[in-house]
């Protein structure tokens, strides 16, 4: 029983450690992501535009779609 108990600890223990890392490396693309719009570049087609608002709601109008669906 000591030693299932022990595995049990370590499997948690594991799969803690691994969530963490990829919650982390997901923070870590949404922060570039956020950078890259920030900068003017499309997360589409990686275009640089000054009006990048104006490019998405006329090129990529799917994905503004699924960005409002996704913040509410």
């Amino acid at each position: 029983e000591l030693a299932a108990a022990r595995d049990r600890e370590a499997t948690l223990r594991q799969d803690s450690q691994t969530r963490y890392r990829l919650q982390r490396a997901a923070e870590g693309r949404t922060r570039a992501i956020k950078k890259r719009i920030a900068a003017g570049v499309c997360p589409c087609c990686k275009r640089s535009f000054e009006n990048l608002r104006r490019h998405m709601h006329t090129k990529h109008p799917a994905y503004e779609k699924l960005a409002e669906a996704a913040t509410a």
